[in-house]
């Protein structure tokens, strides 16, 4: 997740949604990058999963870095549509 955000941010991307189970780790790379972000105009936002696949319709990019619908682990159930 770290390396995604850093390499979004530094390829000019103008906002990241964050969401994760544990909000505080969320939260927390969103401080981690709060500085690089500004510097970069990049706008960070956390989601928290009521409003997670309400803006999935307005991303370019979905980046999963959980072990989630990877073989032999729980399915990433998000409605992609």
């Amino acid at each position: 997740a770290r390396a995604a955000v850093y390499s979004l941010i530094k390829s000019k991307t103008k906002k990241i949604f964050i969401t994760n189970r544990n909000q505080t780790r969320a939260e927390d790379l969103i401080k981690d990058f709060a500085d690089f972000a500004a510097q970069k105009n990049c706008d960070l936002e956390f989601l928290d999963a009521k409003n997670f696949e309400e803006k999935l319709d307005i991303c370019d990019l979905l980046v999963n870095s959980t072990t989630l619908g990877m073989e032999g682990q729980e399915a990433l159930r998000i409605d992609l549509r």
